[in-house]
């Protein structure tokens, strides 16, 4: 019985993450399609990360960059690393995240949402990374059914 619960919880496991990861690569390919325009970056700093899941105290920093841009005469600001559909801030060490932060151009192109040109991101995911999440979610399920 107690072998039956533990591969249930670990298809269901493994299914949640191989759902999440699709709707992740679903949105990814959404903000691919977005319409870029050019910002002038007006912050770059530090911010330490609240919330759920922060993991160990040293890696708790994302890269802070708020950019300014135009869409339809219309100035905007804000940013987000990646597109917020897809995949939460980045996080590291505070050297990490100014680094990172630094490394953007002072003048660097932004991908918006025409629905909600106020909705920016300046980074994509990279797609390895999408893939295999969605591999590991696989094989949990696929471990907890052959277990």
């Amino acid at each position: 019985m107690t072998s039956l619960l533990v591969r249930a919880f670990g298809m269901l496991l493994g299914a949640g993450g191989v759902w999440a990861c699709v709707n992740a690569m679903r949105a990814q390919a959404a903000a691919r399609a977005w319409p870029t325009t050019t910002a002038t970056v007006v912050h770059r700093g530090v911010t330490r990360v609240t919330g759920p899941n922060l993991g160990a105290p040293a890696f708790q920093f994302t890269p802070d960059v708020r950019c300014r841009y135009t869409v339809g005469g219309t100035v905007y600001e804000g940013g987000t690393w990646y597109p917020p559909a897809v995949l939460r801030p980045p996080r590291g060490t505070t050297a990490w995240a100014a680094r990172m932060a630094a490394s953007v151009p002072d003048v660097t192109p932004v991908r918006y949402d025409p629905a909600a040109p106020a909705v920016a991101c300046l980074h994509l995911v990279p797609e390895w990374k999408l893939a295999a999440a969605a591999g590991a979610a696989g094989l949990v399920a696929a471990f907890a059914l052959v277990m």
